[in-house]
């Protein structure tokens, strides 16, 4: 079965409605709910914004290779950053920084 740039739109579509639930989401807890994010989670929604970039210009402009790359590199930008967050603010030893909620602290 061969992929034609209508199943990759549907694929590039569903994958930046969940970019722009994940970055509201944080907006929201950020803003209306007065959660301050720490530099990690600021970088780490910088990847997820250069992810997303690609995909909408795949939307916009057609599919192109330049535009997957785009978003692989926010995507390896953002990974290596939640990995630098977990050595750095995850350990059982660090305190936790702010409200807990579903038991995860923000």
């Amino acid at each position: 079965m061969k992929l034609e740039p209508r199943h990759l739109e549907g694929l590039d579509t569903a994958a930046l409605l969940g970019i722009a639930i994940t970055l509201l989401a944080a907006f929201y807890f950020q803003l209306a709910m007065g959660e301050l994010p720490c530099a990690f989670c600021n970088l780490i929604r910088v990847g997820f914004m250069l992810l997303g970039s690609g995909l909408l210009l795949n939307l916009r402009f057609g599919m192109q290779a330049w535009n997957y790359l785009l978003s692989a590199i926010g995507a390896l930008i953002g990974s290596l950053i939640s990995l630098l967050f977990m050595f750095a603010k995850a350990p059982a030893y660090t305190v936790p920084t702010g409200s807990a909620i579903l038991g995860l602290h923000m």
